[in-house]
């Protein structure tokens, strides 16, 4: 659900004029690590929002644990949280800080305007010692403090993994964008624009990825939601801007995006 929420974030950067959504990345900062494949030239900040780089989701999952571009960017859909992370390395360059100080301007732009008092990228002591347990779907407890992904968003803004919020918190912010607050028209249209065809289901309703928003369309074409899984920790929130209405869950283990499904199938046979 991190990726919801730094996509807003960025179109922040986008009024301020600092951040074109459709001037290629490597324009604000090279990437050695793909240097290597020219294709990397064409990836924009609107491709990564909306899974059209061709990056694989992370590295580590693919064979060789080599970062690589999988299609032509623009050309396709793949989720990925690595083309996330290079637009957050664009953003903190633009600033000219570290990790640490993109979170402080997390804040000041974000986090405080709407009021979120414990939602960061970058843990504090606050949410180290009030973080839930984790558990995966075996119910054994997972060591979050030695666990890998963990241990990799300690002290370093992770843009597609690492936010750290609670469920009052966190629907302040949804509460924001059903209001349209906080950003101009303009922006909002433009996060909420279908990007990406996701699938389709047997019904015939499409399944759209905007820009860090899934949506679909027909009756649900005011509908935005996102999943949110890491290892013990699985998230969900729906948000439907027409009717004015949503819901966000966290859960500490593997059912936390089933089980907001299974609340949204609730609400649509009872009301």
């Amino acid at each position: 659900m991190s990726k919801s929420v730094f996509a807003f974030f960025v179109m922040k950067f986008v009024e301020e004029g600092k951040l074109d959504l459709d001037k290629p990345l490597y324009e604000y900062l090279s990437y050695p690590d793909i240097a290597h494949d020219d294709r990397y030239k064409k990836i924009t900040g609107r491709m990564v929002l909306s899974h059209r780089s061709g990056f694989p989701n992370w590295r580590e999952n693919e064979d060789d644990n080599k970062l690589k571009i999988k299609f032509e960017p623009g050309t396709n859909y793949e989720y990925s949280g690595e083309g996330y992370q290079y637009l957050a390395m664009v953003l903190k360059h633009i600033e000219g800080t570290d990790w640490n100080g993109l979170e402080t301007i997390f804040q000041d732009k974000v986090a405080k305007p709407i009021g979120m008092e414990h939602t960061v990228f970058i843990s504090t002591p606050y949410t180290n010692k009030n973080k839930a347990e984790p558990y995966n779907n075996q119910s054994q407890w997972i060591d979050w403090k030695n666990d890998y992904w963990y241990k990799k968003g300690k002290d370093k803004f992770v843009a597609p993994a690492s936010i750290l919020s609670e469920p009052m918190d966190f629907s302040k912010w949804m509460i924001t964008v059903m209001n349209r607050e906080q950003l101009s028209e303009n922006s909002y249209n433009q996060l909420f624009e279908h990007h990406s065809k996701i699938s389709t289901s047997s019904t015939g309703i499409g399944v759209y990825y905007t820009l860090g928003f899934v949506t679909a369309d027909k009756d649900y074409s005011n509908t935005y939601f996102h999943g949110g899984s890491n290892d013990g920790f699985t998230c969900f929130y729906l948000m439907d801007t027409e009717k004015d209405w949503g819901y966000v869950l966290f859960t500490n283990s593997e059912y936390g995006e089933k089980l907001g499904n299974e609340v949204w199938d609730y609400f649509e046979r009872e009301y």
